[in-house]
This record gives C-alpha cells, structure tokens and sequence, in this order.
C-alpha cells in the first residue's frame, strides 16, 4: 500500500523539496486553468499532507510551521507526540533508564486497576492511587511498520528526545505474553486487529530489539517508579490475593463472607466461654 511505502526512513526526501516541487507544478496547473477561464483551487502541500495521513493525526492536529517537519516519517512522529496543551517540561528526560516493572498481568494481580483514556496522545500514561490509565492502541498488520519507522527515526536524529521509544519500552515490558494482551483487550487498552493474542504479543516484543537507549522519560520513570512502589505494598498484595482466591464471583463473595462472618462469631463466642471460666 502506496501510504505505509511513503512511511518508510528509507524512502524519505526532505519535506521542502516536496513541497518546492508541488509549489512549481501548482504554478503551472494555475497558469493552465487560468488560461482556460477555469476555477484553480489547489490545496497547499501541508494541507493534502495532512490530508493523507490524516489516520495518524489522533488529536486532529494543525501545523503552522511546517519547516520543522524533516519528511512524511518525521510528520507520523509528531502527530504521536503532540497535543495542543502539551508543553515540552512533560517531555523532560533522565539518564536512569527503565530496570524493572511487572507485567501488565502482574500488576493486575497486585491489585492495579486498567482504565482506557478518551486522551488523543499515544503517550499520555497517568497511574493515580491504585488505577492506570492508558490511551487505546489499534494493533494491526501495519502496526510494527509504523512504530518500527518512528524508533529508527529517533535513534538517528533524535537520541535524546526519544519519546516513542520510551513508550514501546514501557509497552514491551506490560506486555510479556498472550495473557498481558489477553488483559488489555478486556480492558479495551489494547484493540487486537491480528487476531491472536500470540502475535500481538511477539510483535510488540521485537519492537525494542537492537534498540539503542541513552535516556529515558522522567515522567515515565517516576510512573513506573510509582507502580513498583504499590506492588511491594504487602497489605495491597494481600488484599489482592484475598480477591484474586476468594472473591472471584459473587456467589465464592457471598461463601467467603459467611465464612468470615462464622469464623468472627466463633471467636467470639470462644472469648465469651473463657470469660465465664475466668469469673468462676
């Protein structure tokens, strides 16, 4: 397909030599139907750009400055990254970089609740007390295409404002197995155009191979900083396993209720006993 083909670093030329050459031939379009007493109404080069890759531009974008756009790859990238409130301070960097996080399946278990954002910026990663919230990711055939482009890109003109690389990095670590992509899908983070599980799962684990990183996202760090932090939290751990075993439905709720509720009388009714004892 002519639109992933344009997407591709290797197939990129500098934007201003496009639009120089759509420039010229626009001239002459004009001049011809000028000539002929038609209507010329030629859009610009940014605006049928736009128009074109308009499936990537998420926030529904207008660029005024298009002299910062080195190619069509450059463009995808910057519709990822942009919002219109979004200043660069959320984008500022560190030298740590990522060691560990738990699968997106571990964190369920530890008590982490998954929440799908409305927010239009791939990026935009927020955990808040106990919940994670993420913005919806379309997995598709073209998927590894895009993102793998992006990557290449940042790893030769943009080392340290690696913003995308970041977020697969973050990605490829929630997303271990069949079952972490099982979890997002439910959790309608994740829309599973590939049908299996297994190879959304691989794809997104080989978009980081041979990756290289010299920085990392602040925001990101502290986020999974955060997360760590509540799963070593051993009264949330327990409060999970309490309800990962017993709370499974609300039939095994209602059994495990009544248990408590017995088990509390028992005890009870034993301190009542030797209390009786106690005052003879």
């Amino acid at each position: 397909m002519m639109l992933y083909d344009l997407l591709l670093l290797e197939n990129q030329l500098p934007f201003y030599v496009l639009d120089n050459l759509y420039s010229i031939s626009s001239h002459f379009a004009a001049s011809y139907d000028s000539t002929y007493g038609r209507n010329c109404n030629i859009p610009s080069f940014i605006k049928l750009t736009y128009r074109f890759f308009g499936s990537f531009n998420r926030s529904r974008l207008t660029f005024v400055n298009y002299n910062e756009i080195k190619h069509f790859t450059d463009l995808i990238r910057f519709f990822h990254l942009k919002l219109p409130s979004r200043g660069e301070a959320e984008f500022s960097r560190s030298n740590k970089l990522l060691e560990h996080l738990p699968t997106a399946t571990g964190l369920s278990e530890a008590g982490v609740r998954f929440k799908v954002t409305k927010s239009k910026c791939l990026l935009d990663l927020k955990f808040t007390k106990w919940v994670f919230k993420i913005p919806q990711l379309l997995v598709h055939d073209a998927s590894e295409l895009v993102f793998r482009n992006m990557i290449a890109l940042e790893q030769c003109h943009y080392p340290y404002k690696s913003y995308i690389t970041d977020y697969i990095v973050v990605l490829d670590v929630l997303v271990n197995t069949s079952h972490d992509v099982d979890l997002l899908v439910r959790k309608r983070i994740l829309v599973n155009f590939l049908g299996d599980s297994d190879s959304a799962a691989k794809m997104i684990n080989g978009l980081c191979k041979n990756v290289l990183q010299l920085n990392f996202s602040c925001h990101y760090f502290h986020l999974c900083e955060d997360l760590n932090a509540f799963c070593r939290n051993p009264c949330r751990k327990l409060m999970s396993t309490l309800k990962r075993d017993y709370c499974k439905g609300p039939w095994q709720s209602a059994a495990t209720t009544a248990a408590i509720v017995l088990l509390v009388l028992s005890f009870v009714q034993t301190l009542c006993s030797i209390w009786e004892v106690y005052k003879r």
